[in-house]
């Protein structure tokens, strides 16, 4: 089945790299497992032990027996979901910092969306804390139950074999029926999210020009669409979900009237019986978590892979050897600077309610094109000119926001659109057009929230 094929990448290695935890884990889950087979067995003793001795005695150490294994089952069970829940924070706190890092680097060459990241990062936190996945550790030992089945008898086995045969086959088929839609219900959602965030940015000029009614009414297109689609995935869920259950309350129903029938037969006891319709309950129940749980695997795959995809884009590594504090020479030589969202212009907020997709370097218009000039260490340079000639692109390619298409801006000879920022940011000063303190006091804002020095913050102020 393809829901157990999850995409390959940087953040899936890293899950990976909880094998150890996994491998105790599943053994933890065959243990609990073993342990469930405790109320069965108690139905089979107090049947064909119990009311045939009419011995209380026996009676009552069953019951101690099975409250202790029980209890043990339920320690266990908050001992494995403890587990995973702190290797899922382990794995987060290993790749926050780096999506973290690549998810900025997206938004600056006018890509994705660092709340989006966030979101996937949520929703994989949570397939790996969350009751689907403990499903699949489970499953597994759905054997277990049947072989107990079998030994109950052999008819009742091949029931039970086929019953979970039906279940699996329904899970497939709703993996077929609704997982490529809802993964596209999904994008859907995230195109009208991403168009309305655009739009709020920008909510000045949007404002001012009078352009919410036609924005609002694009939006709602794709909000439409994006609703039928998932509609027709919950339809198709729900169509699914139905026969599910009735197959498995069926099925389970089925195996005590067989039961019934190989009494009367005397083939078996009635203990026996009511223990073999509880075993097949506990066979089936995995497979009936996973596919009630689908709604919640499809988008942590999805996330999976955003994530994955995100980690593939190229990381700035800080150099061995740190650079001197700079002195000011600047050199622009060749300079051939365009938007990374593809704009034609360099001036305001370009893009306003629209996609937010990086176009190839070759079909991007150029802004700047053949720029060069120095400026001596020391000297001020003040750039005038209209609305919409590129100063505020050429603002950006000097701090090295905007990576140039060809030709180069160096500061003392050194490339900056390669310098490590965190090293070279702390002696320049950028004032963008959209001005905006980040959360946090004045005093933070203006150490960039390094280490304060009131002295220095003081006379920056």
């Amino acid at each position: 089945m393809t829901l157990f094929k999850l995409p390959q990448g940087e953040f899936t290695r890293a899950l990976g790299g909880l094998g150890r935890v996994f491998k105790h884990v599943g053994l933890v889950s065959l243990v609990i497992n073993l342990l469930l087979l405790a109320p069965s067995l108690y139905m089979l003793q107090t049947y064909d032990r119990v009311l045939t001795s009419r011995n209380e005695g026996t009676l009552v150490m069953l019951t101690l027996l099975l409250a202790g294994l029980l209890a043990l089952e339920a320690a266990l069970e908050h001992l494995r979901s403890l587990v995973m829940s702190r290797a899922s924070a382990a794995v987060d706190l290993e790749m926050g910092p780096k999506l973290f890092n690549a998810a900025f680097a997206q938004r600056l060459s006018g890509q994705g969306s660092p709340s989006q990241t966030l979101a996937d990062l949520g929703h994989v936190r949570g397939f790996v804390t969350g009751k689907g996945l403990m499903a699949l550790f489970d499953a597994p030992w759905l054997p277990i139950y049947l072989a107990v089945t079998f030994l109950i008898h052999p008819v009742l086995g091949w029931f039970g074999l086929v019953a979970a045969l039906i279940l699996l086959a329904l899970a497939w088929y709703n993996e077929q029926a609704t997982g490529s839609l809802q993964a596209e219900a999904g994008r859907m959602g995230n195109a009208a999210t991403h168009m309305a965030d655009a739009s709020a940015r920008n909510a000045e000029v949007v404002d001012a020009l009078g352009m919410l009614g036609a924005l609002r009414e694009r939006w709602l297109v794709r909000q439409h669409d994006y609703l039928a689609t998932l509609g027709d995935v919950n339809e198709r869920a729900a169509r699914i979900g139905a026969v599910v259950k009735f197959a498995r309350t069926f099925l389970q129903s089925c195996i005590l009237g067989l039961g019934a029938y190989l009494v009367l037969q005397d083939q078996m006891s009635p203990g026996g019986m009511i223990a073999a319709s509880i075993l097949l309950g506990r066979a089936l129940a995995p497979v009936d978590m996973v596919i009630a749980h689908w709604r919640q695997l499809i988008p942590a795959r999805e996330a999976l892979k955003r994530l994955n995809e995100l980690l593939q884009q190229p990381v700035v590594y800080p150099p061995e050897v740190k650079l001197p504090r700079p002195k000011g020479f600047v050199q622009v030589e060749n300079l051939v600077v365009a938007a990374p969202g593809g704009g034609l212009n360099g001036g305001g907020n370009s893009g306003v309610g629209g996609d937010v997709n990086s176009s190839p370097p070759h079909k991007r218009e150029p802004i700047l094109k053949g720029l060069g000039f120095e400026v001596p260490a020391g000297q001020s340079v003040a750039i005038v000119g209209p609305s919409g000639s590129g100063k505020s692109t050429l603002a950006r390619a000097l701090m090295g926001v905007w990576k140039p298409l060809s030709g180069s801006v160096r500061l003392d000879g050194v490339d900056l659109s390669s310098a490590y920022r965190d090293e070279i940011g702390p002696y320049l000063g950028y004032l963008p057009q959209d001005i905006e303190l980040f959360a946090g006091t004045l005093a933070e804002n203006i150490a960039r929230f390094g280490v304060i020095d009131s002295e220095a913050v003081v006379l920056a102020a």
